[in-house]
Protein backbone atom coordinates (compact mmCIF):
# COMPACT_ATOMS: atom_id res chain seq x y z
CA UNK A 1 0.00 0.00 0.00
CA UNK A 2 3.10 2.23 0.55
CA UNK A 3 4.68 1.43 -3.02
CA UNK A 4 1.42 2.31 -4.87
CA UNK A 5 -0.62 4.27 -2.58
CA UNK A 6 -3.73 5.15 -4.60
CA UNK A 7 -4.72 8.17 -2.22
CA UNK A 8 -7.73 9.31 -0.19
CA UNK A 9 -9.78 9.99 -3.12
CA UNK A 10 -9.24 6.72 -4.57
CA UNK A 11 -9.31 4.31 -1.29
CA UNK A 12 -12.39 6.14 0.03
CA UNK A 13 -14.81 7.66 -2.71
CA UNK A 14 -13.89 6.01 -5.82
CA UNK A 15 -14.21 2.42 -4.64
CA UNK A 16 -16.54 2.58 -2.28
CA UNK A 17 -19.49 0.01 -3.04
CA UNK A 18 -22.58 2.17 -4.61
CA UNK A 19 -26.28 1.16 -5.68
CA UNK A 20 -29.30 -0.43 -4.39
CA UNK A 21 -27.40 -2.91 -2.58
CA UNK A 22 -26.84 -3.71 1.33
CA UNK A 23 -23.60 -2.41 1.79
CA UNK A 24 -24.03 1.50 0.72
CA UNK A 25 -25.16 2.42 4.21
CA UNK A 26 -21.55 1.23 5.43
CA UNK A 27 -19.15 2.99 2.79
CA UNK A 28 -17.54 -0.40 2.43
CA UNK A 29 -14.84 -0.60 -0.15
CA UNK A 30 -14.30 -3.07 -2.55
CA UNK A 31 -10.66 -2.99 -3.01
CA UNK A 32 -8.81 -6.07 -1.48
CA UNK A 33 -5.86 -4.74 0.05
CA UNK A 34 -8.04 -2.16 1.98
CA UNK A 35 -10.44 -4.79 3.13
CA UNK A 36 -7.66 -7.78 3.72
CA UNK A 37 -4.73 -5.66 4.28
CA UNK A 38 -4.27 -5.70 7.90
CA UNK A 39 -4.52 -9.83 8.15
CA UNK A 40 -2.16 -10.22 5.08
CA UNK A 41 0.28 -8.33 7.30
CA UNK A 42 0.17 -10.39 10.14
CA UNK A 43 0.50 -13.52 8.49
CA UNK A 44 3.34 -12.26 6.38
CA UNK A 45 4.91 -11.87 9.83
CA UNK A 46 4.30 -15.11 11.69
CA UNK A 47 5.77 -16.33 7.99
CA UNK A 48 9.00 -14.71 8.70
CA UNK A 49 9.15 -15.29 12.07
CA UNK A 50 8.60 -19.10 10.93
CA UNK A 51 11.66 -19.04 8.62
CA UNK A 52 14.21 -17.31 10.95
CA UNK A 53 13.00 -19.92 13.74
CA UNK A 54 14.22 -22.68 11.31
CA UNK A 55 17.57 -20.87 10.82
CA UNK A 56 18.16 -21.16 14.22
CA UNK A 57 17.50 -24.88 14.27
CA UNK A 58 19.50 -25.51 11.42
CA UNK A 59 22.26 -23.55 13.02
CA UNK A 60 22.23 -25.42 16.46
CA UNK A 61 22.08 -28.67 15.02
CA UNK A 62 25.21 -27.61 12.95
CA UNK A 63 27.25 -26.41 16.22
CA UNK A 64 26.05 -29.65 18.51
CA UNK A 65 24.45 -27.35 20.75
CA UNK A 66 23.20 -28.43 23.85
CA UNK A 67 19.96 -31.06 23.90
CA UNK A 68 18.01 -28.29 25.99
CA UNK A 69 18.27 -25.44 23.80
CA UNK A 70 17.78 -27.92 20.59
CA UNK A 71 14.42 -29.12 22.15
CA UNK A 72 13.02 -25.24 22.74
CA UNK A 73 14.34 -23.82 19.41
CA UNK A 74 12.39 -26.96 18.11
CA UNK A 75 9.20 -26.37 19.95
CA UNK A 76 9.69 -22.62 18.74
CA UNK A 77 10.06 -23.67 15.58
CA UNK A 78 6.79 -25.95 15.38
CA UNK A 79 4.87 -23.27 16.68
CA UNK A 80 5.28 -20.68 14.49
CA UNK A 81 5.69 -23.27 11.66
CA UNK A 82 3.05 -24.06 11.10
CA UNK A 83 0.77 -24.54 13.86
CA UNK A 84 0.24 -20.69 14.22
CA UNK A 85 -0.19 -19.31 10.55
CA UNK A 86 -2.78 -22.25 10.22
CA UNK A 87 -4.74 -21.02 13.11
CA UNK A 88 -4.39 -17.39 11.37
CA UNK A 89 -5.86 -18.94 8.32
CA UNK A 90 -8.34 -20.24 9.57
CA UNK A 91 -9.38 -17.65 11.55
CA UNK A 92 -9.38 -14.92 8.84
CA UNK A 93 -10.89 -17.08 6.04
CA UNK A 94 -14.28 -15.52 6.13
CA UNK A 95 -12.76 -11.97 5.96
CA UNK A 96 -10.61 -13.71 2.83
CA UNK A 97 -13.60 -14.88 1.30
CA UNK A 98 -15.32 -12.08 1.85
CA UNK A 99 -12.71 -9.09 0.54
CA UNK A 100 -12.10 -11.79 -2.30
CA UNK A 101 -15.81 -11.70 -3.20
CA UNK A 102 -16.37 -7.57 -2.81
CA UNK A 103 -12.91 -7.74 -5.36
CA UNK A 104 -13.95 -9.50 -8.08
CA UNK A 105 -17.72 -8.44 -7.80
CA UNK A 106 -17.64 -4.95 -7.70
CA UNK A 107 -13.72 -4.23 -9.25
CA UNK A 108 -13.28 -1.87 -11.62
CA UNK A 109 -10.26 -1.58 -13.51
CA UNK A 110 -10.45 1.53 -14.93
CA UNK A 111 -9.50 3.43 -11.34
CA UNK A 112 -5.90 3.25 -11.90
CA UNK A 113 -2.99 1.16 -11.06
CA UNK A 114 -3.97 0.61 -7.49
CA UNK A 115 -6.91 -1.40 -8.62
CA UNK A 116 -4.64 -3.43 -10.46
CA UNK A 117 -2.35 -4.25 -8.12
CA UNK A 118 -5.06 -5.38 -5.70
CA UNK A 119 -6.45 -7.69 -8.38
CA UNK A 120 -2.64 -9.04 -8.80
CA UNK A 121 -2.78 -9.76 -4.41
CA UNK A 122 -6.52 -10.81 -4.89
CA UNK A 123 -5.65 -13.37 -7.17
CA UNK A 124 -2.48 -14.91 -5.50
CA UNK A 125 -4.72 -15.07 -1.96
CA UNK A 126 -7.46 -16.97 -4.40
CA UNK A 127 -4.92 -19.57 -5.08
CA UNK A 128 -3.90 -19.42 -1.55
CA UNK A 129 -7.68 -19.78 -0.08
CA UNK A 130 -8.40 -22.81 -2.84
CA UNK A 131 -5.32 -24.33 -1.72
CA UNK A 132 -5.60 -24.45 2.07
CA UNK A 133 -9.49 -26.39 1.50
CA UNK A 134 -7.23 -29.04 -0.59
CA UNK A 135 -4.31 -29.18 2.03
CA UNK A 136 -7.37 -29.56 4.94
CA UNK A 137 -8.90 -32.62 2.76
CA UNK A 138 -5.22 -34.21 2.14
CA UNK A 139 -4.72 -33.74 5.81
CA UNK A 140 -7.93 -36.05 6.45
CA UNK A 141 -6.41 -38.89 4.55
CA UNK A 142 -3.06 -39.18 7.01
CA UNK A 143 -4.24 -42.82 8.31
CA UNK A 144 -2.22 -43.09 11.68
CA UNK A 145 -0.39 -39.65 12.38
CA UNK A 146 1.08 -39.50 15.26
CA UNK A 147 4.96 -38.76 16.57
CA UNK A 148 6.16 -41.84 15.30
CA UNK A 149 4.95 -42.78 12.06
CA UNK A 150 5.29 -38.71 10.90
CA UNK A 151 6.68 -36.95 13.61
CA UNK A 152 8.04 -33.49 11.44
CA UNK A 153 4.17 -33.05 10.11
CA UNK A 154 2.65 -34.14 13.60
CA UNK A 155 4.42 -31.43 15.52
CA UNK A 156 3.71 -28.44 12.49
CA UNK A 157 0.42 -29.37 12.13
CA UNK A 158 -0.80 -30.74 15.88
CA UNK A 159 -3.55 -27.93 15.72
CA UNK A 160 -5.21 -29.45 12.49
CA UNK A 161 -6.08 -32.41 15.09
CA UNK A 162 -8.03 -30.37 17.16
CA UNK A 163 -7.27 -32.80 20.07
CA UNK A 164 -8.25 -31.53 23.93
CA UNK A 165 -5.92 -31.74 26.26
CA UNK A 166 -6.07 -34.55 29.22
CA UNK A 167 -9.46 -35.34 27.69
CA UNK A 168 -10.01 -39.26 27.24
CA UNK A 169 -11.90 -40.40 24.44
CA UNK A 170 -14.76 -42.74 24.69
CA UNK A 171 -14.61 -46.41 23.18
CA UNK A 172 -18.27 -46.41 22.36
CA UNK A 173 -17.76 -43.41 20.31
CA UNK A 174 -16.41 -42.38 16.65
CA UNK A 175 -14.86 -38.74 16.61
CA UNK A 176 -13.84 -37.08 13.66
CA UNK A 177 -11.47 -34.17 14.83
CA UNK A 178 -9.34 -33.63 12.23
CA UNK A 179 -12.02 -32.78 10.23
CA UNK A 180 -13.33 -29.81 11.77
CA UNK A 181 -10.84 -27.24 9.79
CA UNK A 182 -11.95 -28.43 6.50
CA UNK A 183 -15.72 -28.72 7.58
CA UNK A 184 -15.45 -25.38 9.19
CA UNK A 185 -13.79 -23.45 5.74
CA UNK A 186 -16.06 -25.27 3.71
CA UNK A 187 -18.96 -23.80 5.09
CA UNK A 188 -17.67 -20.17 5.63
CA UNK A 189 -16.65 -19.94 2.24
CA UNK A 190 -20.07 -21.20 0.89
CA UNK A 191 -22.18 -18.73 3.60
CA UNK A 192 -19.59 -15.88 2.30
CA UNK A 193 -19.64 -16.11 -1.36
CA UNK A 194 -23.60 -16.25 -1.36
CA UNK A 195 -24.24 -13.54 1.25
CA UNK A 196 -21.91 -11.61 -0.96
CA UNK A 197 -22.94 -12.32 -4.30
CA UNK A 198 -26.63 -12.39 -3.85
CA UNK A 199 -26.90 -8.91 -2.30
CA UNK A 200 -29.29 -8.08 -4.95
CA UNK A 201 -31.74 -10.76 -4.54
CA UNK A 202 -32.56 -11.09 -0.72
CA UNK A 203 -35.22 -13.62 -0.83
CA UNK A 204 -32.49 -16.40 -2.47
CA UNK A 205 -29.65 -14.68 -0.22
CA UNK A 206 -31.66 -15.37 3.12
CA UNK A 207 -32.75 -19.20 1.65
CA UNK A 208 -28.69 -20.20 0.76
CA UNK A 209 -27.51 -18.79 4.44
CA UNK A 210 -30.32 -20.93 5.91
CA UNK A 211 -29.13 -23.88 4.02
CA UNK A 212 -25.55 -23.61 4.62
CA UNK A 213 -25.90 -22.75 8.35
CA UNK A 214 -28.72 -25.76 8.93
CA UNK A 215 -26.57 -28.13 7.09
CA UNK A 216 -23.42 -27.55 9.39
CA UNK A 217 -25.85 -27.89 12.22
CA UNK A 218 -26.89 -30.99 11.71
CA UNK A 219 -23.28 -31.81 10.77
CA UNK A 220 -22.14 -31.14 13.98
CA UNK A 221 -25.06 -33.29 15.58
CA UNK A 222 -23.94 -36.26 13.62
CA UNK A 223 -20.53 -36.26 14.33
CA UNK A 224 -18.21 -35.84 16.58
CA UNK A 225 -15.58 -32.69 16.15
CA UNK A 226 -14.14 -32.29 19.49
CA UNK A 227 -13.49 -34.47 22.25
CA UNK A 228 -14.53 -32.57 25.64
CA UNK A 229 -18.67 -32.92 25.74
CA UNK A 230 -18.60 -28.90 27.00
CA UNK A 231 -17.10 -27.94 23.74
CA UNK A 232 -18.90 -30.39 21.77
CA UNK A 233 -22.37 -29.12 23.50
CA UNK A 234 -21.24 -25.15 22.95
CA UNK A 235 -20.50 -25.20 19.25
CA UNK A 236 -23.99 -26.57 18.65
CA UNK A 237 -25.62 -24.65 20.49
CA UNK A 238 -23.80 -21.66 18.58
CA UNK A 239 -24.34 -23.05 15.26
CA UNK A 240 -28.18 -23.63 15.94
CA UNK A 241 -28.37 -20.36 16.59
CA UNK A 242 -26.62 -19.48 13.19
CA UNK A 243 -29.19 -21.70 11.56
CA UNK A 244 -32.06 -19.46 13.35
CA UNK A 245 -30.75 -15.65 12.32
CA UNK A 246 -31.33 -16.02 8.62
CA UNK A 247 -34.78 -16.65 9.12
CA UNK A 248 -35.45 -13.74 10.44
CA UNK A 249 -33.69 -11.89 7.80
CA UNK A 250 -35.63 -14.21 5.56
CA UNK A 251 -38.89 -12.32 6.82
CA UNK A 252 -37.19 -8.58 6.25
CA UNK A 253 -36.72 -10.26 2.41
CA UNK A 254 -40.17 -11.33 1.95
CA UNK A 255 -41.10 -7.82 3.49
CA UNK A 256 -39.27 -5.98 0.79
CA UNK A 257 -40.14 -8.06 -2.04
CA UNK A 258 -44.08 -7.28 -1.56
CA UNK A 259 -43.46 -3.80 -0.18
CA UNK A 260 -44.83 -2.64 -3.87
CA UNK A 261 -48.33 -4.39 -3.64
CA UNK A 262 -48.90 -4.04 0.60
CA UNK A 263 -47.37 -4.12 3.86
CA UNK A 264 -46.18 -7.37 4.98
CA UNK A 265 -44.75 -6.86 8.01
CA UNK A 266 -46.01 -3.86 10.31
CA UNK A 267 -44.04 -1.29 11.99
CA UNK A 268 -44.28 -3.17 15.23
CA UNK A 269 -43.27 -6.71 13.76
CA UNK A 270 -40.48 -5.00 11.85
CA UNK A 271 -39.36 -3.49 15.54
CA UNK A 272 -39.72 -6.98 17.17
CA UNK A 273 -37.98 -8.90 14.53
CA UNK A 274 -35.25 -6.52 14.97
CA UNK A 275 -34.88 -7.28 18.73
CA UNK A 276 -34.93 -10.46 18.09
CA UNK A 277 -32.20 -10.84 15.64
CA UNK A 278 -30.01 -8.67 17.84
CA UNK A 279 -30.76 -10.68 21.17
CA UNK A 280 -29.50 -14.04 19.10
CA UNK A 281 -26.50 -11.96 18.04
CA UNK A 282 -25.36 -11.38 21.44
CA UNK A 283 -26.05 -14.75 22.85
CA UNK A 284 -23.94 -16.43 19.89
CA UNK A 285 -21.27 -14.13 20.84
CA UNK A 286 -22.05 -14.97 24.63
CA UNK A 287 -21.08 -18.62 23.98
CA UNK A 288 -18.81 -17.96 21.52
CA UNK A 289 -16.82 -16.59 24.02
CA UNK A 290 -17.54 -19.06 26.60
CA UNK A 291 -16.17 -21.72 23.99
CA UNK A 292 -12.95 -19.67 23.58
CA UNK A 293 -12.21 -19.70 27.70
CA UNK A 294 -12.89 -23.72 27.63
CA UNK A 295 -10.70 -23.89 24.67
CA UNK A 296 -7.77 -21.69 25.99
CA UNK A 297 -8.28 -22.88 29.45
CA UNK A 298 -4.76 -24.43 30.34
CA UNK A 299 -3.29 -21.34 28.14
CA UNK A 300 -4.92 -18.99 30.48
CA UNK A 301 -4.25 -21.11 33.92
CA UNK A 302 -0.43 -21.06 33.00
CA UNK A 303 -0.62 -16.94 31.89
CA UNK A 304 -2.73 -16.69 35.62
CA UNK A 305 0.23 -18.45 37.38
CA UNK A 306 2.71 -17.05 35.89
CA UNK A 307 1.24 -13.20 36.61
CA UNK A 308 0.52 -14.17 40.06
CA UNK A 309 3.76 -15.26 40.86
CA UNK A 310 5.31 -12.11 39.45
CA UNK A 311 3.13 -10.03 41.71
CA UNK A 312 3.37 -11.86 44.42
CA UNK A 313 7.16 -11.68 44.13
CA UNK A 314 6.81 -7.69 43.52
CA UNK A 315 4.82 -7.30 46.31
CA UNK A 316 7.31 -9.05 48.72
CA UNK A 317 9.84 -6.91 47.70
CA UNK A 318 7.87 -3.82 48.04
CA UNK A 319 6.59 -5.05 51.47
CA UNK A 320 10.09 -6.62 52.62
CA UNK A 321 8.67 -9.99 52.92
CA UNK A 322 11.22 -11.57 50.86
CA UNK A 323 14.08 -11.15 53.23
CA UNK A 324 12.19 -13.36 55.63
CA UNK A 325 12.93 -16.47 52.95
CA UNK A 326 15.93 -18.61 53.43
CA UNK A 327 18.85 -17.62 51.20
CA UNK A 328 19.86 -20.78 49.51
CA UNK A 329 22.83 -22.99 50.36
CA UNK A 330 25.86 -22.06 48.47
CA UNK A 331 27.14 -24.38 45.76
CA UNK A 332 29.85 -26.90 46.69
CA UNK A 333 33.50 -25.70 45.00
CA UNK A 334 35.17 -28.74 42.93
CA UNK A 335 37.31 -29.35 45.53
CA UNK A 336 34.69 -30.15 48.08
CA UNK A 337 33.10 -32.34 45.96
CA UNK A 338 36.28 -34.34 45.06
CA UNK A 339 37.06 -34.39 49.19
CA UNK A 340 33.76 -36.13 49.41
CA UNK A 341 34.26 -38.90 46.83
CA UNK A 342 37.74 -39.48 48.31
CA UNK A 343 36.17 -39.96 51.42
CA UNK A 344 33.45 -42.16 50.08
CA UNK A 345 35.89 -44.73 48.66
CA UNK A 346 37.52 -44.88 51.54
CA UNK A 347 34.67 -45.87 53.61
CA UNK A 348 33.83 -48.25 51.11
CA UNK A 349 37.38 -49.84 51.51
CA UNK A 350 37.65 -49.50 55.00
CA UNK A 351 34.11 -49.68 56.30
CA UNK A 352 34.15 -51.93 59.82
CA UNK A 353 32.00 -54.90 60.59
CA UNK A 354 28.66 -53.59 62.17
CA UNK A 355 27.63 -55.82 65.36
CA UNK A 356 24.18 -56.63 64.51
CA UNK A 357 21.04 -57.34 66.57
CA UNK A 358 17.68 -58.18 65.59
CA UNK A 359 15.83 -54.52 65.40
CA UNK A 360 18.56 -52.38 66.35
CA UNK A 361 21.27 -52.88 63.35
CA UNK A 362 19.22 -51.28 61.04
CA UNK A 363 18.35 -48.50 62.51
CA UNK A 364 21.95 -47.39 62.99
CA UNK A 365 22.82 -48.12 59.97
CA UNK A 366 20.09 -45.17 59.23
CA UNK A 367 21.57 -43.09 61.87
CA UNK A 368 25.13 -43.61 60.25
CA UNK A 369 23.37 -42.79 56.95
CA UNK A 370 22.03 -39.25 58.25
CA UNK A 371 25.21 -38.72 59.52
CA UNK A 372 27.51 -39.14 56.48
CA UNK A 373 24.68 -36.94 54.68
CA UNK A 374 27.07 -37.96 50.94
CA UNK A 375 25.37 -35.99 48.61
CA UNK A 376 27.73 -36.16 45.69
CA UNK A 377 28.42 -39.54 44.74
CA UNK A 378 27.76 -42.28 42.41
CA UNK A 379 26.11 -44.28 45.23
CA UNK A 380 23.22 -44.25 46.87
CA UNK A 381 21.92 -44.72 50.40
CA UNK A 382 20.85 -48.14 49.33
CA UNK A 383 24.11 -48.97 48.22
CA UNK A 384 25.30 -47.89 51.44
CA UNK A 385 23.04 -50.33 53.46
CA UNK A 386 23.91 -52.99 51.25
CA UNK A 387 27.82 -52.62 51.46
CA UNK A 388 26.95 -52.76 55.89
CA UNK A 389 24.31 -55.77 55.64
CA UNK A 390 26.79 -57.55 53.32
CA UNK A 391 29.52 -58.00 56.58
CA UNK A 392 26.60 -59.42 59.16
CA UNK A 393 27.48 -62.68 59.94
CA UNK A 394 25.76 -65.07 57.33
CA UNK A 395 24.21 -67.29 60.19
CA UNK A 396 22.38 -64.57 62.06
CA UNK A 397 18.47 -64.54 60.19
CA UNK A 398 16.19 -61.85 61.69
CA UNK A 399 12.59 -63.25 61.29
CA UNK A 400 11.79 -59.29 61.79
CA UNK A 401 13.57 -57.60 59.10
CA UNK A 402 10.78 -57.23 56.87
CA UNK A 403 8.94 -55.12 58.75
CA UNK A 404 12.03 -53.29 60.26
CA UNK A 405 12.63 -52.22 56.62
CA UNK A 406 9.12 -51.10 56.11
CA UNK A 407 9.37 -49.21 59.38
CA UNK A 408 12.09 -47.08 58.15
CA UNK A 409 11.19 -46.93 54.31
CA UNK A 410 9.94 -43.42 54.70
CA UNK A 411 12.81 -41.79 56.53
CA UNK A 412 15.17 -43.85 54.86
CA UNK A 413 13.20 -42.93 50.90
CA UNK A 414 13.16 -39.13 51.88
CA UNK A 415 16.95 -39.46 52.56
CA UNK A 416 17.37 -40.56 49.54
CA UNK A 417 15.18 -38.77 47.75
CA UNK A 418 16.45 -35.49 48.95
CA UNK A 419 20.36 -36.49 48.60
CA UNK A 420 19.36 -36.92 44.84
CA UNK A 421 17.56 -33.83 44.35
CA UNK A 422 20.57 -32.30 45.43
CA UNK A 423 22.73 -34.52 42.98
CA UNK A 424 21.17 -33.26 40.19
CA UNK A 425 21.29 -30.01 41.06
CA UNK A 426 24.81 -29.41 41.49
CA UNK A 427 26.55 -29.65 37.53
CA UNK A 428 30.18 -28.70 38.84
CA UNK A 429 32.21 -31.53 39.01
CA UNK A 430 29.52 -33.96 38.08
CA UNK A 431 29.07 -35.71 34.91
CA UNK A 432 25.71 -37.12 33.05
CA UNK A 433 26.04 -40.86 34.36
CA UNK A 434 26.16 -40.05 37.91
CA UNK A 435 22.21 -38.18 37.67
CA UNK A 436 21.57 -40.93 35.57
CA UNK A 437 22.38 -43.57 38.11
CA UNK A 438 20.36 -41.37 40.72
CA UNK A 439 17.35 -40.73 38.67
CA UNK A 440 17.22 -44.06 37.75
CA UNK A 441 17.56 -45.17 41.86
CA UNK A 442 14.58 -42.55 42.40
CA UNK A 443 12.21 -43.63 40.06
CA UNK A 444 12.79 -47.39 40.77
CA UNK A 445 11.69 -46.09 44.68
CA UNK A 446 8.91 -44.22 43.51
CA UNK A 447 7.56 -46.58 41.16
CA UNK A 448 7.92 -50.20 42.65
CA UNK A 449 8.73 -49.26 46.46
CA UNK A 450 11.14 -49.80 49.01
CA UNK A 451 11.01 -53.53 49.96
CA UNK A 452 10.82 -53.92 45.80
CA UNK A 453 13.92 -52.34 45.25
CA UNK A 454 15.82 -53.78 48.35
CA UNK A 455 14.41 -56.91 46.99
CA UNK A 456 15.57 -57.02 43.47
CA UNK A 457 18.76 -54.93 44.30
CA UNK A 458 20.07 -56.40 47.43
CA UNK A 459 18.16 -59.14 47.85
CA UNK A 460 21.23 -61.50 47.96
CA UNK A 461 22.57 -59.29 51.11
CA UNK A 462 19.60 -59.35 53.52
CA UNK A 463 19.16 -63.42 52.83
Amino acid sequence: MIAADPGEKVKYQDSVISGDNKFHLFKTSHLFVMNFGGWLSLQLCVLTIGAASWLVTFFLRKLDAKEAAQSNANGLRSFFQWNLPITIFISSYIQIVLALALQFHFGDVDLGVYEIYSYVVCGLLSLVAVGGLIFFFLYTRFRNLNPVSRPLLYNSTKILLNADRNVRKSPKMKYTNKYWALALCSRNLMLVMFVANLSDYPIEQCAMAIAVNSGFFIANLVWNFFTFKAKRVLVRISEGINACIPIFFLMYGIHDTVSGTGAFLSRTAKDAIGWVIIVLICTQLAVNLVFQVVDGWHALKSAAIVVYQLLKRFLYYLTGLDSWYTKPRKQPSNLQVQTEMTKLKELETTSPNVPYSPGESIQSLVNVSKRQRISITRHSYLEALALHANNMPDNVVDRNLANDATMIQNETASIIDNSIISVANQNQGLDRSSVRVMNNARSNVKRDGFNRYLEENYGKHFE
